[in-house]
């Protein structure tokens, strides 16, 4: 390869760098490299290098397919970036929030020794229905409206259009969904509603007991869960293969660029997302924070794939009234320096470096061409140095990735099923960080949000080491989504499970102290997605403890492995869930009318 370019990639540290070179959103209008035909081979031929193993022609091939897929993504970066010049920030107001409501306190933290009570780090401020100003006398506490089947809200003068399936719609300034009868309502789910998880015997063995059989279990349980604590909804594989009355499902999961990466042999999953020329290094050794994380979405195979994958996967569910949404992958790479990854772990001459003779180098000659042609073309210069990396050109970076994989995983999902809504990658909202580049949060990467958002239908995320969404989150998602509707895929809190067992040592959600307090944050969270509009349904992860052997366990579920319900969750649950559109039409009324409530 040239060695201008190698210069750049070889033993170069992923660290933060000193922003020089020409501003992201300025370099395409300044860029003088060209973007070649895909058509013009011999040009490119003569213009870059020939790849290892590889004919010319074959190198000239893979040139082109990357001036190709730069030259088309910038015709829509065009066009974002003229929208986001005509926004003000102030195109959608922030929440209105009152600090005084939010003053419960409750120690948390991800790990059980961590949430240290009297610790000021792991305070967190809360809101529940005791302490909603106006709620207690308000005429819509205690309001009483019945519900169907899909859990719509069964008021006439609400009532759309019928189209026999799910459906997002903006009514008087908030966001519904539109049930399959046309009432609106809001999901309300419960992930994971199986009858025993992995291999807990515990719980299986409490189901059969109970209920006779896996089949009795399951025409009870929708049933249970409706008119116990208001749940609808659940993870549509949790019941395909058994009897689904009294439930509509909720999401479907497609996996397509993890897929397309396990096929490779070059990803895997394992509580989050790695890719790496040498995966199995990685297993091995169990070095996260080597793997380079480098998806191969820029691959000329990889549409092919989520085709195949999309078509597969959604034969079973086609036409089905009961889906209410879509999504894709789980949790995949958001970090700010993809750019450095792409350019450094990608690069030939690296990968024989550091795997000599491997046979799964090859594989990632397009990512290399792609990503190089790519930062030639933002900044201008055939001659590319990592100083020319600035964060304007990460956070572009960002975008191009995730607008090349929702291209091909949107395009794939609706040629098979266009009916249902299609949300995207359940992305995570990571840690809460001071500093955004240390944040493995989507609230934190505004042109991957945007980029993204454009072939979407409602937009994912699981909500997760936030204990609340702040104004200006919402406001920046609205923005930045285009005011699409919002789904939130995954969520809890987790503790001891009240029996005397340590119980809570494992999984993303926050631990709490008490089973009390798991309510408690259930109403606290719940109140803020309801006050922000966009939101249109939620779903609690899991239905019963996680717990893998002995050493992976975790008290998140609503029922522990004897089959009793947490009653304090429960509770809340039933609070919140079976309340839902008189909350909002308190919540709205309050807030458009602030001044009557605080002074």
């Amino acid at each position: 390869m040239k060695k201008l370019v190698c210069l750049i990639l070889i033993a170069v540290c992923i660290l933060p760098l000193a922003a020089c070179g020409v501003a992201g959103d300025d370099a395409a209008s300044l860029a003088p490299a060209p973007v070649m035909d895909i058509n013009d081979l011999d040009k490119l031929a003569a213009y870059e290098d020939q790849f290892p193993g590889r004919t010319p022609e074959e190198s000239a091939e893979i040139w082109a397919w990357a001036h190709q897929l730069v030259k088309e993504w910038n015709e829509r970066y065009v066009v974002l970036k003229e929208q986001k010049a005509k926004e003000t920030g102030a195109s959608f107001t922030a929440i209105k929030k009152e600090k005084s409501e939010y003053s419960r306190i409750i120690y948390s933290a991800l790990i059980p020794a961590n949430a240290t009570i009297g610790d000021p780090k792991k305070a967190k401020t809360t809101r529940t229905f005791a302490t909603l100003t106006g709620w207690a006398e308000s005429e819509w506490n205690g309001y009483t409206y019945e519900e169907n089947e899909w859990g719509g809200f069964l008021i006439e003068e609400l009532r759309q259009t019928a189209t026999g399936f799910f459906y997002p719609k903006k009514l008087d300034g908030r966001w519904y969904l539109i049930d399959p009868d046309g009432y609106p309502t809001i999901m309300r789910a419960v992930h994971g509603v199986m009858p025993s998880y992995a291999n807990n015997r515990d719980q299986l063995n409490t189901v059969l007991q109970k209920y006779g059989s896996t089949e009795k279990w399951s025409i009870a349980i929708g049933f249970e869960l409706r008119e116990m604590l208001g749940v609808y909804t659940t993870q549509a594989s949790d019941l395909l293969t058994l009897v689904p009355e009294g439930f509509s499902f909720g999401t479907v999961g497609v996996p397509i660029i993890q897929a397309y990466g396990e096929a490779l042999g070059i990803g895997f999953n394992a509580g989050s997302t790695y890719f790496d020329a040498n995966i199995e290094y990685i297993q091995k050794n169990d070095a996260r924070n080597e793997a380079s994380q480098v998806m191969p979405v820029f691959d000329r195979g990889f549409a092919a794939f989520a085709d195949k994958q999309a078509k597969e996967t959604l034969a079973h569910f086609v036409g089905d009234p009961r889906v209410v949404l879509i999504t894709t992958d789980n949790e995949i790479p958001i970090k700010y320096d993809m750019l450095d990854r792409y350019l450094k772990y990608s690069s030939p001459d690296w990968l024989e470096q550091k795997y000599p003779g491997g046979e799964k180098n090859a594989l990632y000659h397009e990512t290399y061409a792609v990503t190089l042609t790519w930062m030639r073309f933002m900044t201008g210069k055939n001659d590319v140095k990592q100083t020319d990396i600035t964060d304007e050109l990460r956070s572009l970076f960002l975008g191009f990735i995730y607008d090349r994989l929702m291209k091909v995983s949107s395009e794939a999902i609706k040629k098979y099923d266009p009916d249902h809504i299609y949300a995207g990658n359940r992305s995570l909202c990571g840690g809460e960080q001071a500093d955004p580049d240390l944040s493995n949060s989507v609230l934190d990467r505004e042109w991957l949000v945007r980029f993204s958002a454009q072939y979407l239908d409602a937009y994912a995320l699981n909500w997760y080491s936030r204990w609340n969404p702040s104004s200006d989150e919402c406001r920046r998602m609205t923005l930045w989504t285009g005011d699409l509707p919002i789904f939130i895929t995954e969520f809890y809190s987790k503790t001891n499970d009240g029996t005397g067992r340590e119980y809570g040592s494992t999984g993303a959600g926050f631990y709490v102290h008490t089973q009390e307090e798991r309510g408690a944050m259930y109403e606290n969270i719940t109140l803020d997605f309801l006050e922000w509009k966009n939101i249109v349904g939620w779903s609690w992860y899991r239905y019963n403890h996680y717990s893998v052997g002995d050493d992976h366990k975790s008290a998140c579920g609503i029922l522990n492995d004897e089959g009793v319900y947490d009653p304090y969750l429960s509770a809340s649950m039933a609070l919140v869930n079976k309340n839902v559109y008189s909350i909002i039409k308190f919540l709205d009324h309050r807030q458009e009318n602030w001044s009557a409530y605080f002074k």
